[in-house]
């Protein structure tokens, strides 16, 4: 790519832990020998500490330098520019040389799925780095639960810049909240709660140009266009090697996953939602059931991969971008990852986003889900001495991705080289995406720069300036499909918030008692039947199996402390 991708926003720097979609994992290290190592440095630090009596300085640097340990979920397919790696890179070196933080990686795991296995083994062992990244709210109340993470308030009531402080405003404080017991604030979100987690359609547009399909207008129009592209040879190369809809085997990862589709039947699996006063969850709802027995009729129908049963979330999206399917589900970011890698196989390929569908008879969906709930949060170890240490590194970040400091080519992408990823501590800024839509796209519509407010918009305007004077290139096409207008993703996202068109998680709360004794062996047995449905190895009465078996083995138990906490919360 020639041209530099501008800021895409807080939410997009989940790509590598969110999805697990970057790239090659470097080799998994022993954390135990570093983490003592790191002890002793941070223990030796300790004098460098600004005493309670005195002003904090979020930017002032140890002396001698205090090494930092880290974890970190690594990418599936990362590109990187020439000299930087996940270890030794712009963040790393400017922690060095601005703070006087020496960065070191303790382990990594490749995608989310193994980060949070290999996380687990480290919290029961007790060997955790200094920072450590939680990637879902149970790990979070384990650690707090077993006294292995420091309290945070002071450091960050004293360290936190107006920036990160303002940020973590707009949502009325529901993030903090989250992550507070007691008064007391056990960890920093990576994001504020926003609207996101929305889920979006992605169509093969060239495709649906060839054969001359119409735009679907509901979830059967959505069918019949997957039914066509596996039927009727969509890419002309005479052979039968294409079909619609691409999922892979893990029904609820963000990407390749079948929650989109099941929206659209008004189904909210992994979600709580409000029915009848109350909170239910969303996979045992008779929504769900609908949703999975037109997934079985379009497996038994051929519009699905006969083989996805076979392929993880990364290997579905291979085939994606290979050229074999062209219908899928996900969030944002599918567009800037994997989707635009198609240009590959083949230059004239199009994805374009679409809003989740309704089907004909008329659904109680409301268009997509959104999560309201912290999903990724930094800790700090029990005994660490200095836990405001993660505060100036998030606070650093945060300065150079959405701050004064902003510089895109610098901290953000070098084409399509992901620089953002690099960093050891990454840190989101509420509404960043939105509000570049809607300025971009005045200022393109009326040829007026003065719509524009920020660093970071400018930049965004300037590629998509070199989009309409006729720089085509995978780079700036992404960046089209991600800003300009109310078809691109956050227009879409603007209008969904807009007229109210969506559905939040209603939990928030720490995993309940039973959650953390149950849900994981639940969860497990949901996707089970998901897989057994969808292929035909179960029919679909077996959806009714699985919901009373789901309600003895605890879920009802489950269900009672959610609600508990709702009485409360709502």
């Amino acid at each position: 790519m020639k041209k530099t991708l501008s800021l895409l926003l807080a939410l997009l720097v989940l790509i590598s832990s969110f999805a697990g979609c970057g790239g090659t994992t470097p080799a998994a290290t022993d954390a135990s020998a570093q983490t003592s190592a790191a002890t002793a440095s941070t223990e030796a630090a300790a004098s460098e500490s600004p005493a309670a009596s005195e002003p904090a300085d979020p930017s002032a640097a140890y002396n001698p330098p205090l090494t930092v340990t880290y974890a970190r979920s690594a990418g599936l397919d990362p590109k990187f520019p020439t000299g930087q790696t996940y270890e030794d890179n712009v963040f790393t070196r400017e922690y060095l040389s601005e703070l006087g933080i020496d960065a070191k990686q303790a382990w990594a795991a490749q995608g989310l799925e193994q980060y949070e296995t290999k996380l687990n083994l480290y919290i029961a062992s007790g060997e955790l780095p200094d920072i450590i990244k939680v990637t879902n709210m149970g790990q979070f109340t384990r650690l707090v639960d077993a006294g292995l993470v420091e309290d945070l308030t002071a450091a960050f009531d004293a360290f936190a810049t107006p920036l990160v402080k303002q940020s973590f405003q707009s949502d009325k404080g529901l993030a903090l909240k989250q992550v507070t017991r007691n008064g007391q604030l056990w960890a920093i979100p990576e994001v504020p709660t926003q609207l996101g987690g929305l889920e979006y359609t992605f169509i093969r547009e060239d495709w649906r140009l060839k054969l001359g399909l119409p735009v679907p207008q509901t979830t059967e129009d959505l069918v019949a266009m997957a039914t066509a592209f596996a039927k009727q040879d969509p890419d002309g190369n005479g052979k039968d090697d294409t079909f619609g809809f691409v999922f892979g085997n893990q029904p609820y990862e963000n990407y390749m996953e079948i929650r989109g589709f099941a929206n659209s039947f008004g189904a909210y699996p992994t979600t709580w939602i409000e029915k009848d006063g109350k909170l239910a969850y969303g996979s045992i709802q008779p929504e769900m059931k609908n949703a999975l027995a037109a997934l079985a009729q379009m497996y038994k129908d051929g519009a699905i991969d006969p083989e996805f049963v076979a392929k993880n979330a990364y290997a579905a999206s291979s085939d994606a971008v290979a050229g074999k399917g062209g219908i899928c589900f996900g969030q944002f970011w599918l567009i800037t990852w994997p989707l635009p890698d198609t240009n590959t196989a083949d230059a004239n390929h199009f994805w374009k986003p679409y809003s989740i569908l309704n089907t004909a008879a008329g659904t109680a969906n409301k268009g997509s889900m959104a999560q309201m709930t912290v999903s990724s949060a930094y800790l700090v170890r029990k005994g660490f001495s200095n836990p405001e240490a993660l505060v100036k590194m998030y606070c650093s970040y945060a300065d150079k991705l959405y701050g004064e400091r902003f510089d895109a080519a610098k901290y953000h992408s070098e084409g399509d080289k992901q620089i953002f990823m690099l960093a050891p501590v990454s840190a989101g800024y509420a509404g960043v995406n939105t509000k570049q839509n809607v300025e971009v796209t005045k200022a393109i519509d009326a040829k007026d720069e003065s719509f524009l407010t920020t660093t970071e918009v400018k930049a965004t305007y300037k590629t998509l300036r070199e989009y309409v004077d006729g720089n085509k290139d995978t780079a700036h096409l992404t960046q089209w499909l991600l800003f300009y207008g109310p078809d691109s993703i956050f227009g879409i996202e603007n209008t969904l918030t807009e007229k109210n068109n969506y559905t939040r998680n209603r939990f928030y709360g720490a995993d309940t008692p039973e959650m953390q004794r149950r849900m994981s062996i639940l969860r497990s047995q949901e996707e089970a039947m998901i897989l057994d449905i969808v292929t035909g190895n179960k029919p679909i009465e077996f959806f009714d199996e699985f919901v009373a078996n789901w309600n003895n083995l605890g879920g009802e138990t489950i269900t009672f402390e959610v609600n508990q906490w709702y009485e409360v919360n709502k």
